[in-house]
């Protein structure tokens, strides 16, 4: 079992934008996650495997969530309401997809900021962003 940090960006769809908290949100309503075929961690990522929603941007930087992987990513099948979430959402680029179960939405976010100290597993305390994308 390994622990990722899944970071979540707005995208800018056309002449607007989906914040990250509705990704977010509307992924662990769904009980999923979804990934593009290029990722970092999707060829980690296995059954048991725990993760923390992390909402980027200088006004957020906060954890929104926790979660734990019920198997590895899988193509998203088409026509189905996975597809139809990816495409709500103006993910049509995230290829894959995983099941998600014991799912905690936090009552409030918790920022990331007061914790880069204590994380043993940043090494570069200014310029800890990337660690945020390896498991940790």
């Amino acid at each position: 079992m390994a622990h990722f940090i899944l970071p979540t960006n707005d995208i800018l769809l056309g002449n607007g934008v989906v914040p990250a908290e509705k990704i977010g949100n509307e992924l662990l309503k769904a009980k999923i996650w979804v990934f593009t075929s290029k990722a970092p961690l999707l060829k980690h990522i296995e059954n048991g495997d725990k993760l923390l929603i992390y909402l980027c941007g200088s006004k957020r930087m906060q954890f929104i969530g926790r979660a734990e992987v019920v198997s590895k990513p899988n193509p998203i099948p088409p026509d189905t309401e996975v597809d139809d979430l990816v495409k709500m959402l103006g993910l049509e680029w995230f290829k894959y997809y995983c099941p998600l179960k014991n799912i905690a939405i936090f009552k409030q976010p918790i920022p990331i900021q007061p914790m880069i100290g204590d994380l043993k597993f940043i090494k570069d305390k200014k310029n800890w962003g990337l660690n945020l994308r390896l498991p940790i």
